[in-house]
């Protein structure tokens, strides 16, 4: 999972450093664009993503990766 303590940690995979640092540039900018993603990005009540779905096909499982580095990017802000 990515956390802002996750940030300063050097064993992370490549992924999950770009990760982290769209979660930076999220928590640098305007913080509406992570709060609408944490808004939209939410289960649909089977335990996948309801703004992620395709049409007739489930979404992935929820929290999706949109959700998990808005989140990330709300801690690295300091704000809840």
């Amino acid at each position: 999972m990515i956390t802002a303590a996750s940030a300063g940690e050097d064993r992370r995979s490549d992924s999950e450093r770009v990760l982290v640092g769209v979660a930076h540039v999220l928590a640098d900018g305007d913080p509406r664009v992570w709060r609408r993603l944490i808004e939209d990005h939410v289960s649909d009540g089977s335990g996948r993503c309801r703004a992620c779905r395709i049409h007739g096909v489930g979404g992935p499982h929820w929290p999706c990766t949109l959700r998990t580095v808005a989140e990330a990017a709300r801690e690295i802000a300091g704000r809840t």
